[in-house]
């Protein structure tokens, strides 16, 4: 949770991170203890006030230090719910792929989201808003569409 909070308060201020701090949140440890010991409810709750900020920087600041700590495949994690709500099993990584020209990198998600970014009518609307479009465009890239 503290790497996560760290991303939001560098983002929320316009900080940002020691590489030393950056290097620590890469480590295996960090993304196990994320994914074991932090609720899914707590990560998304991080997620949409990172994403619900009103500066356009700070957006895909958010996005881009997620992914340089190594938790990106966490915090954007697909799981299955089964009885009574509750999640079983292990979070599944989402869909991203690592070729740049791909339409389904994460580098064209980043670009969405910068695009997305840029409107002064996307920042000037409400937090709630911002963060379903700026998730919205984080995603865009994992869905298959082709039906």
């Amino acid at each position: 949770l503290r790497v996560l909070r760290c991303v939001r308060f560098a983002c929320r201020f316009g900080f940002s991170v020691d590489p030393e701090i950056v290097a620590a949140a890469r480590t295996p440890e960090v993304g196990t203890d994320l994914r074991l010991k932090v609720s899914r409810e707590r990560v998304g709750l991080e997620v949409r006030k990172m994403l619900g900020s009103s500066s356009a920087s700070a957006i895909s600041q958010a996005a881009e230090l997620i992914q340089q700590c190594g938790i990106r495949d966490v915090v954007f994690a697909s799981q299955a719910a089964g009885k009574k709500g509750q999640y079983e099993g292990e979070p599944r990584p989402l869909g991203w792929v690592d070729d740049p020209g791909s339409p389904r990198s994460w580098t064209h998600a980043m670009a969405l989201l910068r695009l997305l970014s840029q409107d002064a009518a996307f920042l000037e609307g409400d937090a709630e808003a911002r963060q379903v479009l700026s998730m919205a465009a984080l995603l865009c890239g994992i869905l298959d569409l082709s039906g």
